[in-house]
Order: structure tokens, then C-alpha cells, then sequence
């Protein structure tokens, strides 16, 4: 029997960074060894580029603009009923990939994994929010990575008997990393180059854009002398964000490490003592850099957003949850942890356990071949 075809609809696919394009990669990876997979993307140019990436055919959508944050790409519903689909996966937001899954053949089931709900301006966010509604109502399945997603979105409709809730995962190098002693060696090196002997060290992963809170981290961090902190990831607010740390005088440390390749990300948080993601609205769904920073035993200080954000790890158990935007807050839960290493290595353990057990490459994948399975059945 040939093997049933499966057609992912993402926004952009790596190399391309970002949290939703390492999902789709992983997924990709995941269940591409038992289904004919082709992924259709928007391109980052004006040509559409076909490649064969981790066993499945990937389909780069020329794109001609991007208006509100969307890319334009004309060829990508033909491209998706070109790949003759059993299984179309739609990931939203991306209003584009749900105007193609509309016209998705009539025999072809589809899914939908709702990362976040649709945010905009009105009148865009109502239309566009139209049609991923009727998206949703054709759907076999509906899949969010936490219950808080489902529990407090505005966008999805009452699921019930579809709805599926299935965590993200981190990548399996990550394994490698851990276990790489010269990985470590790196770490100690970085850890003795950034910080003072009497200082801890926090890390920060994510793209400098507004949701994820980085200006509220840094004013933060001015109540915390004892706290340097490594900043990995670039975008629009960086050159802000440097004006930010010299108007507080903490250029000694706050130290910008651009968008690291991931040998040097493994090595930051191996260096580091607390992980700190303080994003501040719900464009932060999950936050998969937090599996990666419990993975390497760090204790996590985020914050309690309507999202699966707080749900990734156990708050009080492997994480410490404040408001978003409340600097206070956020200044004592770091200062907290730097004056009692017993409570560092409690919550460290405790997200160690949690990410290798429930987080793991080998369980995600067996849960998402599962899930195909169920629903061609």
C-alpha cells in the first residue's frame, strides 16, 4: 500500500528561526518516514523553490510582499492542491495557508494545530478570522499544544470530540548537546568571559520584537545587582534594547549575543544559572525555549498569560509565574532565586524530569503518528 499523503501548511520552514517554523521542523522529522510529506511555505523571494529536506518535499512559495506581517505568495493554494493530499495540516495563524486549505480537495481530512490566536487590525482580523471559522468547522481535528491555549482563545469555536491536546517537543540534538562534554567545556569558558565571580548569570532566547518582554526583563534586571543576564536572538528592537541597557547603566551586564548558532545557545544555557522568559501578550503560545532551558536543569521565571505559556512547566515546582509587565514582580522572582541555590537545584531537577519525560522528541513523535493514524481511520 503506497503511503498516504500529508501536506503541512506553514508559514515559513527552517532554516528560517522562529518558534512555529521549529515546530513545523520537528513535525516534519517526526512522521516524514512513514507519510509522503510535502510542506508548502511562503519563500523568502520572489521564486518558488522546491528542496527535499528531512525525507519530505519542501515547497518554498515565491512571495511578492508582505502587508500586516503577511506574506503574499500566489502560487501556494495551487501548489497545495498540486500535492494531491489524504491529509491537509493547517498551522495558524496564516491567513494565506487558510484560504488554501479551503479549497483542499473534498476527500482530503484536515488538521489544524491553532498556535495563537489571529492578531490585527480590524477590519483584516474579522475577515480573516471568517474563514479560519470555516476552516474549523470542516476540521477532522483540532490540536493545541497546552488546554490554557483552548481554554482562554477568542478565535477557536467549541471543539468538543475534536479538540487534541499535544505538547511541543525540542529538537533530538539536543540530547547530543547535553551529553557533549566539550559542550560544556564551552559553557565554563563563556560563563568565566561573561560574569563576575560573585555574579549569577540568566538567560534570554527569543526574537527582539515587543511580545516577548525583553524591555521589561532589563528593568528588571537594575533591581537585580547580582544577576548578568545573556541576551541570544536579534530583530527589530535590538538597537532599542542596547539604548535601554546603557540609559540603565548595565552595560557591564547585559551582554548581546546576536542570533547564536545553536551550539553556542546549548553552551548559554549550560553557563547559565535561571532562564527568564517574560513575554508579555499571548503571540508567546508556548515558549519551546523553555523545554530547552529545563532540559539543561535551569529553574524558569516566566509569566502567567492567557497561553500555554505558564502550563510548560509546574508553577512553584520548576517555575516561578509573575504578571506580565509587572517589573517588581519579575526583579523579586529573580532575586529569589539567586539568594537560595537550594530552591535553583530543587526546580532545576524537577524540570529536568519534566522535559525529558513529557517534552522528548521520541514521545512527540509517537503521539503525532498516533494522531495521523486516528484520523485517516
Amino acid at each position: 500500500m503506497a503511503a498516504r499523503r500529508l501536506t503541512l501548511l506553514a508559514k515559513y520552514f527552517p532554516p528560517v528561526r522562529g518558534g512555529m517554523e521549529q515546530h513545523a521542523g520537528l513535525l516534519t522529522r517526526a512522521v516524514s518516514d512513514v507519510f509522503d510529506t510535502t510542506v508548502i511555505a511562503h519563500g523568502e523571494g520572489r521564486k518558488t523553490i522546491r528542496e527535499s529536506l528531512y525525507g519530505a518535499q519542501i515547497v518554498r512559495c515565491g512571495t511578492l510582499a508582505t502587508l500586516f506581517s503577511q506574506p503574499i505568495s500566489p502560487a501556494y493554494g495551487r501548489e497545495m492542491r498540486r500535492s494531491q493530499p489524504d491529509i491537509v495540516h493547517l498551522h495558524a495563524p496564516n491567513v494565506l495557508a487558510t484560504l488554501a486549505a479551503l479549497r483542499a480537495p473534498r476527500s482530503a481530512r484536515i488538521v489544524v494545530t491553532h498556535h495563537a490566536d489571529i492578531l490585527g487590525r480590524e477590519p483584516l482580523r474579522s475577515l480573516a478570522l471568517m474563514a479560519y471559522r470555516r476552516v474549523i468547522a470542516r476540521a477532522a481535528a483540532v490540536i493545541v499544544s497546552s488546554r490554557n491555549l483552548a481554554r482562554f482563545s477568542l478565535d477557536l469555536p467549541d471543539c468538543a470530540g475534536r479538540l487534541h491536546v499535544i505538547p511541543f517537543s525540542t529538537e533530538p540534538e539536543l540530547e547530543s548537546f547535553l551529553a557533549d562534554d566539550a559542550v560544556r567545556t564551552e559553557a565554563a569558558a563563556l560563563r568565566t568571559r561573561l560574569i563576575a565571580p560573585d555574579q549569577m548569570l540568566c538567560v534570554f532566547v527569543g526574537r527582539l520584537v515587543p511580545y516577548k518582554g525583553l524591555d521589561v526583563l532589563l528593568h528588571a534586571m537594575a533591581q537585580v545587582p547580582s544577576l548578568a543576564l545573556a541576551v541570544i536572538g536579534d530583530g527589530p528592537l535590538m538597537e532599542e534594547s542596547r539604548a535601554l541597557v546603557q540609559s540603565l547603566g548595565m552595560q557591564s551586564r547585559v551582554h548581546f549575543l546576536g542570533a547564536a548558532e545553536e551550539r553556542v545557545k546549548q553552551a548559554t544555557y549550560g553557563a547559565a544559572n535561571i532562564f527568564a522568559m517574560p513575554s508579555v501578550t499571548t503571540a508567546e503560545a508556548f515558549g519551546i525555549s523553555q523545554i530547552e532551558a529545563m532540559r539543561w536543569g535551569l529553574p524558569v521565571v516566566t509569566t502567567d498569560l492567557p497561553s500555554g505559556v505558564p502550563e510548560v512547566g509546574v508553577p512553584g515546582e520548576t517555575s516561578l509565574i509573575v504578571k506580565p509587565r509587572d517589573i517588581a514582580a519579575l526583579a523579586a522572582a529573580l532575586q529569589r532565586l539567586c539568594n537560595d541555590a537550594d530552591m535553583r537545584r530543587r526546580m532545576g531537577e524537577a524540570g529536568r524530569t519534566r522535559a525529558r519525560t513529557l517534552y522528548s522528541f521520541d514521545a512527540f513523535r509517537t503521539r503525532m503518528r498516533d494522531f495521523y493514524t486516528g484520523v485517516l481511520a
